[in-house]
């Protein structure tokens, strides 16, 4: 028996390791028919190329710029540098493009807002929502190569890079 305890804590530590710096894409409760989103996709609209998912609208919430969260998510999902990730916005103001994804302060504040609107879309760092996403707010899991990967989970391709 103590041996189970000692091998479940084991996987348990080993587990929550993985985990650490991985961000977790959220949506509002009540958008159902997304369960899992590829990285194309989510590459598209959090670039201003894309605004609806099965036909409904999607907005966008992104973290502060200069945040470690924002830096990882540009560099896992977006592929580009939180400084590239920067120029590239200032060419779409420049040239009449889409707008970025609406900024906010705190990982709290972005998931209220989730929860207060229907359509939106965001990321948090993952110990923010390990325990349980807050009422009206789920957590969406990643297409990789048709799969449906979960924080946490091995293989799952939202992490930040070490410091």
């Amino acid at each position: 028996m103590a041996l189970a305890g000692a091998l479940f804590g084991a996987l348990l530590l080993a587990s929550s390791a993985n985990a650490e710096g991985e961000l977790a894409v959220v949506a509002h409760a009540e958008w159902q028919d997304l369960k899992a989103i590829s990285l194309p996709v989510l590459r598209q609209l959090y670039l201003g190329r894309r605004t609806r998912i099965s036909g409904r609208r999607t907005l966008c919430l992104d973290l502060p710029s200069g945040s470690r969260p924002r830096g990882g998510f540009a560099r896992a999902v977006l592929g580009l540098t939180p400084r590239a990730l920067d120029r590239y916005w200032l060419r779409q103001a420049l040239s009449g493009g889409p707008p970025p994804p609406r900024e906010l302060g705190t990982s709290a504040e972005l998931l209220t807002r989730v929860a207060r609107s229907p359509g939106t879309l965001g990321y948090v760092p993952w110990e923010d929502v390990s325990a349980g996403a807050p009422p009206g707010v789920r957590i969406v899991a990643i297409e990789v190569d048709g799969r449906a990967i979960r924080p946490g989970e091995r293989g799952y391709p939202i992490v930040m890079s070490p410091r």
